[in-house]
C-alpha cells in the first residue's frame, strides 16, 4: 500500500494481491525459497518500473483495501 515493489510468495493471498488492481505486477514472485535471491535480484534490476507499477497498485489499495471498503462490501 505504501508504493514499494514487493517479493511475495507464489500461492498465497499476497501473491493474488499483487494484480488485485488490475494492473502490472509490482514486484516479485517466488515460487520456491532458492529462488528469493534471483527474484530480489530482478526487483533491483528493474527497480524503476516496478516502483511505477507499485505506485500505482498503492492508489488502488489503499481506495478499496480499507474497513469502509469492507464494510461497504459486506453489507452490499
Amino acid at each position: 500500500a505504501e508504493g514499494v515493489p514487493a517479493i511475495v510468495p507464489d500461492q498465497t493471498w499476497m501473491s493474488d494481491a499483487m494484480t488485485f488492481h488490475g494492473g502490472a505486477c509490482p514486484g516479485g514472485v517466488f515460487s520456491d525459497p532458492a529462488e528469493v535471491a534471483q527474484t530480489l535480484n530482478d526487483v533491483i534490476t528493474h527497480w524503476p518500473e516496478l516502483r511505477r507499477h507499485a505506485i500505482d497498485a498503492s492508489c488502488w489499495w489503499r481506495k478499496n483495501m480499507t474497513g469502509d471498503a469492507l464494510i461497504s462490501s459486506l453489507l452490499g
